[in-house]
């Protein structure tokens, strides 16, 4: 079938459910890896405003809220960063595009 918005919505809805049933379930510390960024801060702040960040990054504030993760890795966006949002390690430290900084 063709790629269309509801069919990714319903995915990610589905992705989501689980991952929060996931670290509902499992005794902390809690280390995510995962595809996509969690937060805005995994994509560079130039293309944070983007209409294609959503492509790259979700809303994933309700996981940093008690049961957080410790640290939570990511790839996907090309951007290397160390972020600590509350109580969570955000990182993610992919090659990048050439001539880009390493964390």
């Amino acid at each position: 079938g063709r790629l269309r918005t509801q069919g990714l919505l319903a995915t990610h809805h589905r992705e989501r459910q689980w991952l929060e049933r996931a670290v509902g379930s499992a005794t902390p510390p809690h280390v995510i890896i995962s595809h996509h960024a969690p937060h805005h801060c995994g994509v560079d702040p130039g293309r944070r405003r983007d209409a294609i960040t959503a492509a790259y990054a979700f809303r994933g504030d309700a996981f940093f809220h008690h049961p957080f993760p410790k640290v939570w890795v990511h790839g996907h966006t090309h951007y290397a960063h160390r972020t600590q949002l509350g109580e969570t390690l955000v990182v993610s430290n992919p090659l990048g595009y050439p001539g880009a900084a390493e964390v």
